[in-house]
């Protein structure tokens, strides 16, 4: 077999277990920073999302409240939900 045959083989056979040897090495990293947070006392998973969602809300209501009036006189306008959606759009750049 030539050299330049033989490397290509002697990497075609160690670049998978190289790949393979860095996933185990990222899941145990990955393990690692999860059993960290968790000692913090940090939510994680969809338990996080319970904590956050009051905060969401309140900015979407207060987001909602501001525009309230933008809205109402864009539609006594006569403004399209379209023409409605670009003028926002402009309003916020």
């Amino acid at each position: 077999m030539k050299p330049a045959g033989l490397a290509i083989m002697l990497a075609l056979l160690v670049s998978p277990a190289a790949a393979q040897h860095e996933r185990e090495m990222i899941a145990e990293r990955t393990r690692a920073t999860l059993r960290a947070a968790k000692a913090r006392g940090v939510k994680i998973g969809r338990n996080g999302a319970e904590c956050l969602a009051p905060a969401y809300r309140a900015a979407a209501a207060e987001r909602a409240m501001s525009l309230a009036p933008v809205l109402t006189q864009l539609v006594k306008a006569g403004l399209s939900a379209r023409q409605i959606a670009a003028e926002l759009t402009a309003r916020k750049a």
